[in-house]
């Protein structure tokens, strides 16, 4: 059967090397904490689900695992109802073993002060399809991460619920300024007049008006890592179109004319 724990996790052992014989955990009432130890990765703990408490990896003042590199083991987590800390882990390069993690109910802190940076961690891939950060975004002090602009990070950026601290880390995620610029974040690129959309935010069918453009023209939708999700061809100045199918989270539609581009930002909630 599962094996569920009341009020705590694991703390700093130095001399563990293998989570393995914890396959039957599935929750944890509390939170998991590890500190100091030999891990490598976290194989042993793939039938985890949820974590009520927070979940911390790492942290300042030493207690960081040097050897970590890979968060396998994390597949199945799905909700961490506290708060996700992971720092001083200087080995560990992407956030993968993490693509399942859809809520982190309080804070979201990717190094700090305080937890220390992730010097290797170049990208934070893994937590793009987080769809709720309840609490404060603080990425700071990861002196190799550059890519910041997951679908996650990019639609809290839009309706955060906290406060937002991004500094110190490599070139392209250094503050809160450049990853907006990557986001697209506040992109109004197009005179309203030419284009609007309503409603916006929307939960899932949406009114375009082109009144000032040729008819026949090819309206794509991208999300923000730029893949096309949406395409069609547009042949009434005014035509409905139902984005139900596409994931909560932040979109770029686009509309090609004879003059070029015309985009705006699209909300699907």
């Amino acid at each position: 059967g599962s094996v569920s724990l009341g009020d705590g996790g694991f703390c700093g052992n130095s001399s563990l090397t293998s989570l393995d014989g914890l396959g039957g955990l599935t929750s944890i009432g509390g939170g998991l904490y590890l500190y100091r130890s030999s891990l490598t990765n976290l194989t042993g703990l793939e039938n985890l689900t949820t974590i009520a408490g927070d979940l911390v990896i790492g942290g300042g003042m030493g207690n960081g695992i040097q050897s970590l590199t890979s968060l396998s083991g994390l597949e199945n987590l799905t909700s961490i109802g506290g708060s996700f800390f992971i720092g001083g882990n200087p080995s560990l390069t992407n956030f993968s073993g993490l693509e399942n993690l859809s809520i982190i109910g309080g804070d979201l802190r990717i190094g700090g002060i305080n937890n220390g940076g992730n010097q290797s961690l170049s990208s934070i891939s893994g937590l793009e399809n987080v769809s709720l950060i309840g609490g404060n975004l603080e990425i700071s002090l990861n002196q190799s991460l550059s890519a910041c602009e997951t679908q996650s990070i990019c639609d809290y950026l839009v309706t955060p619920n906290g406060n937002i601290d991004i500094h110190d880390n490599a070139p392209g995620c250094y503050s809160r300024q450049e990853v907006e610029e990557a986001c697209h974040v506040g992109i109004e690129i197009s005179p309203q007049s030419d284009l609007t959309i309503y409603p916006n935010p929307t939960p899932g069918l949406i009114t375009i008006e082109t009144p000032a453009i040729q008819l026949k023209s090819l309206l794509s939708i991208l999300n923000l890592n730029g893949q096309e999700v949406f395409s069609r061809e547009i042949k009434e100045p005014v035509t409905a179109i139902d984005v139900h199918q596409l994931p909560a989270g932040v979109y770029l539609l686009r509309l090609l004319t004879d003059d070029g581009w015309l985009i705006k930002k699209l909300v699907k909630q």
